[in-house]
């Protein structure tokens, strides 16, 4: 799979995952998700909020990954991999954080934002680690 087709892949399944996840975070936390009463229309919110995540996905997870990627090409460090796009990814859901934070950093705003961002490097390892094992299985 080319290397944008597995990002956008990556976009596309983590978007529904991650609100899916907070949405049961709500519940299982007890707190009592606030709509208005008139609004019946949880579709709309079901396939608004995935939509949403996509977007900022694409806008803000997308060029992560390729200053991410881009960082992991000029160092080669295999060994240390996986801790390096840890700490590039927490560093930048921390900039996203504080920049929807206007006065401090709240645990809220914490989970809201490194739920997500977590789950998409989660996601993207793994379509990762999926094409070398095929690669790997090919070559021999």
């Amino acid at each position: 799979m080319k290397y944008l087709q597995k990002i956008l892949l990556a976009i596309i399944i983590s978007a529904p995952l991650s609100v899916f996840v907070l949405v049961i975070g709500e519940f299982t936390l007890d707190y009592v998700l606030e709509l208005e009463r008139e609004y019946t229309d949880t579709f709309a919110t079901i396939i608004s909020l995935p939509i949403f995540f996509a977007i900022v996905y694409i806008v803000y997870g997308l060029p992560t990954t390729l200053i991410a990627d881009g960082f992991l090409r000029l160092k080669p460090l295999s060994k240390y991999r996986s801790l390096i796009e840890f700490i590039i990814y927490s560093i930048a859901g921390l900039v996203l954080s504080l920049l929807l934070s206007s006065n401090s950093l709240s645990k809220e705003i914490l989970v809201i934002v490194m739920l997500p961002v977590y789950l998409y490097l989660y996601v993207l390892t793994l379509m990762r680690k999926k094409d070398r094992k095929e690669l790997n299985i090919i070559k021999t």
